[in-house]
């Protein structure tokens, strides 16, 4: 009668034994496999103060994911000054985040190079590079622990510290009012950061990254999930916590970047157009003024006015009205 309980626990404990032999075979297949591995983590010859501007140079650089696979990235060349902000802006699949993937070498160029502060990033270590460069994702990363965990895991900054940059953010109050009297390792954070909204989770990862004091910043769509109040509160956040630093981003709403420097339009992995806004808007041919010309009226008034164009806007609504 004990016979058949006993077989079925024998065939139990030999499928579990085969499920989890599978994760040691992965492993053993990963180590010694044909696997192809990134680059060296760290080389001996890169300065600590590298690099000491946030100048950005692309040179010819083209990208593609895979060998044998068409180019994402084609000839890419241009040049970003130190303190720039750039937008980049293009439609689904001309390139955009494969352009942050390129500067941090999770995708490396198939030709040309990536030049930070004057240094190829090829002749940085993934480490060092990767360090340097302060990024803020479309989908906010926090994980269980304290807060301060979470903002400075390293431990390189001070209370003080980090709570000026909370403040830059808006989230001291919001904190000091949910969590009377706790400190920094007292605020819990749960899995994912499910007990603070999406909103309040993108403003800790950009505290995250202004504590960092980075010269470049990649923002890749950080502000896509949010409402137009938290969107309000992100892009001043990104303007008081980034002063002085190079910072591309990847927009989403194109008012975002309407007040930038220069603004890099992408399409089929080319190079259309880099130009400031307020360039661009004034050519109505311009490939950047078409995309803007798809939107609402009063979106796309919006975009003229931070671009310090609101003149040319009130010009064009008259002309409707007329008509």
């Amino acid at each position: 009668m004990q016979c058949t309980g006993v077989l079925n626990w024998t065939v139990r404990t030999f499928g579990e034994t085969e499920a989890i032999m599978n994760c040691c075979e992965r492993i053993l297949g990963y180590i010694h496999g044909e696997v192809p591995q990134e680059a060296e983590r760290r080389l001996a010859d890169v300065p600590k103060e590298w690099p000491e501007n946030g100048d950005i140079e692309f040179d010819n650089v083209c990208v593609r994911y895979r060998a044998g696979l068409p180019l994402v990235l084609e000839n890419i060349s241009l040049k970003i000054d130190g303190g720039w902000r750039v937008g980049i802006v293009g439609r689904t699949g001309s390139g955009k985040s494969t352009t942050i993937l390129a500067m941090l070498r999770l995708v490396e160029p198939a030709q040309g190079c990536v030049r930070i502060g004057g240094r190829s990033t090829s002749e940085v270590g993934l480490a060092d590079l990767r360090s340097k460069i302060a990024v803020v994702p479309q989908d906010p990363v926090l994980w269980t622990g304290s807060l301060r965990k979470n903002l400075d895991p390293f431990k390189k900054k001070t209370d003080e510290q980090v709570w000026e940059c909370l403040t830059n953010v808006n989230m001291k109050k919001a904190l000091e009012d949910r969590f009377p009297g706790k400190t920094l390792d007292e605020i819990e954070v749960a899995e994912g950061g499910e007990n603070f909204s999406h909103g309040q989770r993108q403003l800790f990862s950009i505290a995250r990254a202004a504590l960092m004091s980075a010269t470049v910043v990649l923002l890749d769509e950080a502000t896509s999930a949010l409402d137009e109040e938290s969107d309000a509160l992100v892009q001043k956040a990104l303007r008081t916590g980034f002063v002085g630093a190079t910072m591309l981003v990847v927009a989403h709403r194109i008012r975002t970047i309407a007040d930038s420097d220069r603004v890099l339009v992408l399409h089929n992995g080319k190079k259309e157009e880099f130009e400031s806004p307020k360039e661009l808007l004034a050519d109505a041919r311009s490939r950047f003024s078409g995309l803007v010309d798809e939107l609402g009226a009063e979106e796309k008034a919006l975009v003229y006015k931070r671009a310090g164009m609101g003149e040319a806007i009130e010009a064009t609504n008259g002309e409707c009205e007329e008509l």
